[in-house]
């Protein structure tokens, strides 16, 4: 996502990048947090950053076990 200033909508996205990759919110505050494009699109985008994240440090546990 391109950074501008968004002010409130940029905040509702960094919420939901950080609990995309940290899951750090519970589960109802995410549920009402959901009804935001701007949150979910963070929520998807964080999470899809930690999961690279855990595939790139799988590959460098495998390489270093041969």
């Amino acid at each position: 996502m391109q950074t501008q200033k968004m002010g409130s909508l940029y905040k509702l996205y960094c919420w939901g990048w950080k609990n995309g990759v940290l899951e750090c919110f519970p589960v109802s505050q995410h549920w009402l947090l959901s009804i935001f494009l701007y949150y979910r699109r963070g929520f998807a985008e964080g999470s899809e950053w930690r999961r690279r994240q855990m595939e790139g440090s799988r590959w460098r546990q495998n390489q270093m076990e041969y």
